[in-house]
């Protein structure tokens, strides 16, 4: 008697706080670092098979292209028109005329663009790379056991607005998957998917790929085959010096490494798809309702002869490093800004593991960035005409070909 009894919601957060402990006692990928994750995820993937879903040219190296002085025909030369009738690629490639290409016009996303997206994450959601994806951040901490939870998470930090050069100008999948124009330079644009469908509609010439190092420094031979390539490319007369791109994969793959990634990693992971070292760079703009994505893309960094990965030594920043006060991220100008100071931060939470430590190569990724405006212009524009490129790729469906045939706005992409 006269004694205060307990809040609610004190018995609210105590309960939660047991489910979470429990999660991870009972949730077997828990003990999984981010590094194993990533291969896992790989090794889920319904990818496409090279030869019967789609085949690649490579043609010529960077190099060789630019010293022969000549145009190279489209790197990805044809796609089986079935591919695209997969759910999670017919919704992906419904996603694509929502977004304006340039930067600094505000984008518009009305009820049937909400619908799309909402879709496009259900479709992913269903797919075993996304169920092991929410299992593994669950495991580990970075994200609750709720579908629903994990949905409005992805939607938070993929498709939300945030600005670049004006509000709402742009989003972590517009920049990512299908790329944006800033003042002359290509930023983003790391799907497969939207690279081929580019080519196809003569905005987007390849100019050739980058040699891979090999694991121990010596450089390792392309083949059409591979499953991470590093290229050169100008689309709609605008270049991209590297970028690096995973060919064959599915949007729910892709989806999901990154968010691993974002979620429970750090600004640098190192990782493994088969004989491909990979940096992943996460890159995150600070928001009170949820972190959103500035750019996450992969560098391709060595190359091995065999499949599997070899797992590195755990290494953590320490918690007391300072962040620097511009830090390296793609995201919007930080003069231009009008958020608090230290708005933008690395990827750094979520308890991500696996951190590996590979022998330091030039970087085959996202190149063209630099901490003041996002991307680095390496000076290689080639002042060549750009007509359309004759494309030989088989007939996609009739859906796929109305789609590219221009019947939606251009100026949308």
């Amino acid at each position: 008697p006269g004694s205060a009894r307990p809040a609610p919601v004190s018995i609210v957060l105590i309960n939660d706080q047991l489910a979470s402990n429990t999660s991870r006692v009972n949730n077997p990928h828990s003990a999984m670092d981010l590094a194993a994750a990533c291969q896992q995820l790989a090794d889920l993937d319904h990818r496409l098979e090279y030869g019967t879903d789609y085949s690649v040219d490579l043609q010529a190296t960077r190099n060789q292209a630019q010293r022969g002085g000549g145009r190279l025909g489209p790197l990805i030369t044809n796609v089986n028109p079935a591919v695209f009738q997969r759910p999670t690629f017919r919704l992906f490639l419904s996603l694509l005329d929502n977004y304006q290409r340039i930067t600094g016009t505000a984008e518009s996303i009305g009820a049937n663009e909400l619908r799309e997206q909402s879709d496009f994450l259900d479709a992913c959601m269903a797919t075993p790379c996304m169920q092991f994806a929410h299992k593994w951040l669950a495991g580990r901490g970075a994200i609750g056991a709720d579908p629903g939870q994990f949905k409005a998470a992805l939607t938070q930090m993929w498709f939300s607005l945030y600005r670049r050069e004006v509000q709402n100008d742009s989003s972590g999948f517009e920049h990512v998957f299908l790329g944006e124009s800033d003042n002359g330079e290509v930023k983003g644009l790391h799907s497969w998917i939207q690279f081929h469908l580019e080519e196809r509609k003569g905005n987007l010439l390849y100019k050739g790929y980058l040699q891979p190092h090999g694991r121990g420094g010596a450089r390792a031979e392309a083949i059409p085959q591979d499953r991470v390539l590093s290229v050169h490319f100008e689309w709609l007369r605008e270049s991209k010096a590297v970028s690096s791109i995973v060919l064959g994969s599915t949007p729910e793959f892709e989806v999901a490494l990154y968010s691993l990634c974002f979620l429970g990693g750090q600004e640098e992971n190192f990782v493994s798809i088969a004989e491909y070292d990979l940096k992943i760079r996460a890159y995150r703009i600070r928001s009170k309702y949820g972190d959103k994505i500035g750019s996450v893309f992969p560098e391709l960094m060595s190359k091995g002869e065999g499949g599997g990965y070899a797992p590195m030594p755990h290494h953590r920043p320490q918690h007391n490093q300072q962040q620097p006060t511009q830090p390296h991220h793609p995201g919007p100008r930080p003069q231009q800004q009008h958020a608090p100071p230290g708005i933008y931060a690395a990827a750094a939470g979520g308890g991500g593991g696996g951190q590996q430590q590979w022998q330091q190569q030039p970087q085959y990724g996202d190149q063209n960035q630099n901490p003041n405006h996002g991307q680095q212009h390496n000076g290689q524009n080639q002042n060549q005409n750009q007509d359309a490129v004759s494309q030989g790729c088989s007939i996609f469906t009739a859906l796929l070909d109305l789609f590219c045939s221009g019947n939606k706005n251009n100026t949308r992409k």
